[in-house]
């Protein structure tokens, strides 16, 4: 009895004694190094349409960096208001992200000493440009959609979780980038200024 009552003090002085590591320091998602787009109007308006659940599966809201600001971000960081009339303004449609639980291919003693890949985070994101005159009709319109999966080990530490997350929404928004722009200079051009 004694044996026992030791071994579960030693126990709880070795759990108190770890602790969690600090939170990951992760890099500011900004958009600053690619050139502006300089639309013809003389306002540029950002909404957000979509309403996170804040509930599972959804994760978005626990990421440290959430679709929805870095699309937002990427609005504010590529879109310049160069004209003296009309707006553009940006739609983020969708960005969300969902948890699904994998099954285990493998089980018994096998399973037992095997690392297996635990989680896949589904993420999408969906974003609109409209070129909206004084008279509030709609002149122009661009939009783009992408998605992401990462599957993810059982095991992963919470750091290393936001690490992926991050990547995965870092490679999103290479995806919008580049079709939303190619979208805007194929449907809207003439009201995109050359440089």
């Amino acid at each position: 009895m004694l044996r026992t009552l030791m071994t579960i003090l030693v126990l709880a002085l070795l759990a108190g004694c770890t602790s969690e590591p600090p939170p990951a320091r992760l890099p500011e998602m900004t958009f600053t190094n690619l050139p502006k787009i300089m639309l013809e109007v003389a306002l540029v308006e950002v909404v957000d349409k979509y309403n996170p659940p804040f509930a599972s599966p959804n994760v978005e809201h626990k990421m440290p960096v959430p679709p929805a600001r870095v699309a937002r971000r990427w609005a504010e960081d590529r879109l310049l208001a160069a004209g003296d009339k009309g707006r553009a303004l940006v739609t983020i449609q969708d960005a969300k992200v969902i948890e699904v639980s994998l099954k285990r291919s493998s089980s018994g003693l096998t399973g037992a000493f095997t690392t297996e890949q635990g989680k896949r985070y589904d993420a999408s994101l969906e974003m609109s440009v409209e070129i909206v005159n004084d008279r509030g009709f709609k002149d122009a319109a661009a939009t783009a959609r992408a998605v992401r999966s990462q599957t993810v080990a059982e095991d992963i530490s919470p750091n290393k979780l936001d690490e992926v997350w991050y990547e995965m929404v870092e490679a999103l928004m290479r995806d919008i980038n580049a079709e939303l722009e190619r979208n805007m200079r194929q449907f809207m051009g003439r009201y995109i200024r050359q440089t």
